[in-house]
């Protein structure tokens, strides 16, 4: 039989109960015989011609007055009228006011303080319009994707093709106002209706139980309009299906509020000139396609986003703006912190002057007293939060989604970028994760969160740095070099940093995870080299700290100034094109610009490259490294943990403190572990990429093949630095001491944490696995094999076996020295067995034949080389065992039946 034959059986005699019961209820709706089966109608009586005309006349327009009348009215763009003890808003909607384009753009005011639903954070941003459709009014999402040139065929072509997305709508609430011709629409409608954002999804996916928006106890809680924008703030209630197992920052989790604020705007009505984009500098775009280009390769046109600044004296090669950038400073900023933070503002300004404009930025406080609210759009604002699990900055910005024009901008700032240093953020709960999980994560994607719609957005700076700042303040510590002075040049240089980083997101700038390259490590710390380039040619590189060895000059800890690359990317958005009058007409002169992308301080590449999942290819792109030779950098760093090993029980201990400081300095190390062994991983099979254009002067091809001989020197970096048997040299004295809390916390996790001491094999497990991870991927297997012909010179080719016999030999010397094979190295020969019996037994689709066939070749040699290693002489009980299983399960392996498809 059949194995699907039960479920068939299961689904027929479904659907005949479903078929039963519906034919049950279509002959109840026929005229019964019994008058007593009307109880069990579907379809309602008739109604009275009485009941008819009564339902008619309540359904019946009233008069515009009669339904405002005792109502609140707030004027600007959009008129409202609130009764607030009905918590009801209607929109006043004049005929001018349809089918004329609006900014719409959301942010959260009040999140849950975690879990990626912050307050501050700004979320969609779109065109819409108000249409009418009978006797209700739509709330529409421009399709502003596919465009054609105003009044061309095309154009009717477009707009035949491609359809606007109804987002809501309400039914028209008052007959037209006797003068001005307007409708009254109920906001509930448009804003409450639903749950316009999705968080009812994501906080499944984060507490684990599903959340339902609550209406009734959804509503409005203010309205702001003005002459340019009109605010609306809502508060949202979500209800549990059932109790969440993860409580944390929710006072109680069977519900959740959240409130939101959303901003309609008229569209810019000004003189700004789009900006064509170019790739081979980082900007954030307006993308659009252009049906009026017939004689273009493709439609797409590419807008960069920036602000709208022009010359006050538009002769002078430099002169201040007409309207410079203003960034407020929200009053509940800490004083102590407020001058680093705009210095790290201003900073920008060095790189404005190189592109024709003085003072562009400007900086301004709040005052203590103020009457107007930071998240008004007409405010660029950086605003200062509290959050439960947060530790981060970030900078989002709104624009002018037609033009790229961007019109706002708010940074906000977790206090968790200051607490690092005591260390009294959340920690990891969980700090063991197996790479095959984590994957999302190497891709360099942060969430599925509702506000992560354009992963070219996504930041992790803030939250990452802070413990890689942490990180650099301890080893300065284990140093015995912090001394008070020091430690406010530390937390100001990271400050600066941070404040220019997400700065630079608002003013259109992406990502540079190539920007660490400009430098030797000695030069790294010459402050009269990196006071004019910076340790990083870009602040919008994942800079980490940069700490010197013990003994050996000290440079700048971060970037103290913007760098040489991010002086190029304002040039190419910002400079003026005197006699432009077109994007077009701008196109040669930056283009030149542009053209200078193989200037070796210009060097960039942005998130969709970096990272470490195998589709990254370039080992120079990535973050948390420094150098012209980041495998010195890596071997730097973990000399410095090494020495932070050693020194950590002296050096942070404090009488009366608990130990916890030193389990929190633990964790941080593995982090420096991860990077350098993904980092060097990114060698083998790796390829240099490049943005050059044809033609641009020092033109590299877009690909470069990693030499052999760095390949070679990476894989040797593997096997000493993190697969070594003494790789991980930590004290059983110290383990003793890596205490967690044991204080009762919103997480419970002194009750639900798996354990409590410190779980070291699993730890270091994970930190060898991950290179192992990343070689054996299928991607990296093809990539390395690709290789093999790309390079012309067959000496210089590193070959995809010798890969395979490489990480042999590194992960199993003891079969020919015969010494002892410690715990660790145990466990990471068992991964690497793991990973070359799924190539011979279960390869993952892609997985090219010869990496399944030198996988083959690997398992024979080792059970040959075991079996003479068994048969030498005595061996240490645990070792002998070890090896035998391993024996056994190669044979079950090479004896098993592939796994694969035809």
């Amino acid at each position: 039989m059949c194995r699907h034959s039960g479920s068939v059986v299961r689904i027929l005699v479904a659907l005949g109960c479903a078929l039963a019961v519906a034919t049950g209820l279509a002959l109840g709706a026929q005229a019964p015989a019994d008058p007593k089966a009307n109880s069990i109608l579907l379809l309602p009586p008739p109604k009275s011609g009485e009941e008819k005309k009564d339902e008619e006349k309540k359904e019946e327009e009233k008069p515009f007055d009669e339904v405002v009348k005792d109502m609140e009215k707030i004027e600007g763009l959009f008129t409202f009228y609130r009764k607030a003890d009905e918590n009801k808003v209607l929109v006043e909607l004049r005929p001018d006011q349809l089918d004329r384009d609006y900014i719409y753009s959301s942010k959260i005011e009040q999140g849950t303080g975690e879990r990626g639903v912050y307050g501050t954070i700004m979320q969609d941003e779109f065109v819409v319009r108000w249409q009418r459709l009978g006797k209700r009014v739509q709330f529409v999402r421009r399709n502003l994707n596919f465009r054609a040139r105003s009044g061309s065929p095309e154009e009717r072509a477009v707009r035949n093709s491609f359809s606007d997305a109804v987002l809501a709508s309400g039914k028209i609430a008052s007959l037209p106002h006797p003068e001005r011709k307007s409708v009254l629409v109920d906001l509930r409608d448009i804003f409450l209706a639903t749950d316009l954002h999705g968080y009812g999804q994501w906080f499944k996916l984060v507490y684990g139980t599903g959340y339902q928006m609550n209406k009734e106890d959804s509503g409005f809680v203010f309205l702001k309009s003005f002459p340019k924008n009109s605010e609306i703030g809502t508060q949202v209630n979500f209800r549990a299906g059932e109790f969440p197992d993860t409580i944390s920052a929710l006072v109680d989790p069977r519900s959740i509020t959240l409130r939101f604020r959303y901003s309609l705007v008229a569209l810019p009505e000004n003189d700004y000139l789009p900006r064509l984009a170019d790739d081979r500098v980082g900007h954030f775009l307006t993308a659009y396609q252009d049906y009026s280009r017939q004689t273009a390769e493709v439609p797409y046109v590419r807008l960069v986003q920036r602000w709208h600044l022009k010359k006050k004296d538009p002769k002078a090669a430099v002169s201040e703006p007409v309207e410079p950038i203003t960034f407020w400073l929200e009053n509940a900023i800490p004083i102590d912190y407020r001058e680093a933070i705009r210095d790290g503002i201003l900073l920008w300004n060095r790189a404005f002057e190189k592109a024709g404009f003085k003072n562009a930025i400007v900086v301004k406080q709040q005052p203590d007293d103020a009457d107007w609210d930071p998240a008004d759009i007409r405010y660029n604002t950086i605003r200062w939060f509290a959050g439960y699990d947060a530790s981060f900055a970030i900078g989002p910005s709104h624009t002018n989604p037609v033009t790229g024009q961007l019109i706002d901008a708010d940074v906000g700032i977790s206090d968790g970028i200051i607490r690092f240093l005591r260390a009294e953020y959340r920690e990891f709960t969980q700090p063991v994760q197996r790479w095959e999980d984590v994957e999302a994560w190497m891709n360099g994607d942060l969430s599925a969160a509702p506000w992560a719609r354009d992963l070219s957005r996504l930041c992790r700076f803030g939250a990452e740095g802070a413990r890689r700042a942490a990180l650099g303040y301890d080893l300065l510590m284990a140093q015995g070099q912090m001394t008070p002075d020091r430690e406010q040049e530390y937390i100001r240089h990271w400050i600066l940093e941070l404040m220019a980083h997400e700065v630079g997101h608002t003013l259109g700038l992406r990502h540079n995870h190539r920007g660490s390259v400009i430098n030797s490590l000695d030069q790294l710390h010459d402050r009269k080299r990196t006071q004019q380039i910076g340790i990083s040619n870009s602040v919008m590189e994942y800079n980490p700290a940069n700490i010197a060895p013990k003994g050996q000059p000290q440079g700048d800890y971060f970037m103290t100034n913007v760098g040489a690359y991010d002086e190029w990317a304002i040039e190419y958005a910002y400079a003026p094109v005197p006699g432009a009058k077109t994007p077009e007409e701008e196109l040669p002169e930056l283009r030149k610009i542009a053209s200078r992308v193989a200037d070796p301080v210009l060097s960039y590449n942005t998130d969709e490259d970096s990272w470490f999942a195998p589709r990254s290819i370039d080992p120079l792109t990535m973050p948390w490294d420094f150098g012209t030779d980041n495998l010195a950098w890596f071997s730097k760093q973990i000399g410095l943990v090494q020495d932070l090993f050693a020194n950590m029980e002296t050096k942070l201990e404090k009488p009366g403190e608990n130990y916890e400081v030193l389990r929190r300095s633990f964790n941080r190390m593995q982090g420096e572990y991860i990077v350098a062994g993904l980092g060097a991983s990114k060698y083998i099979g790796g390829l240099y990429y490049y943005r050059d254009h044809v033609g641009d002067p020092n033109g590299r091809p877009p690909y470069v093949p990693v030499p052999a001989a760095r390949q070679r020197e990476a894989l040797k970096f593997l096997a000493e630095k993190l697969w070594a048997p003494d790789a991980f040299q930590v004290q059983g004295r110290l383990l003793n001491k890596l205490a967690m809390k044991r204080f009762w916390d919103f997480d419970f996790q002194n009750w639900l944490h798996p354990r409590v001491d410190y779980p070291l094999h699993a730890v270091v497990l994970n930190l060898q696995a991950a290179p192992l991870w990343r070689l054996y991927h299928p991607i990296t297997l093809s990539r390395a094999l690709d290789l093999e012909v790309k390079v012309p010179d067959p000496n210089d080719r590193f070959t995809l076996a010798e890969m395979f016999v490489g990480i042999r030999n590194a992960i199993w010397a003891e079969l020919d020295s015969g010494a002892t094979i410690n715990s660790f190295r145990r466990n990471l020969q068992r991964e690497h067995v793991n990973h070359l019996i799924r190539l011979v037994v279960r390869p993952q689709p892609g997985t090219p034949e010869d990496a399944v066939t030198l996988a083959r070749a690997d398992l024979v040699e080792l059970q040959g080389r075991i079996d003479r290693a068994l048969g030498r002489g005595p061996m240490d009980y645990t070792s002998r065992a070890h090896l035998e299983e391993t024996r056994a399960r190669i044979r079950q392996a090479l004896e098993a039946q592939v796994q694969r498809g035809l």
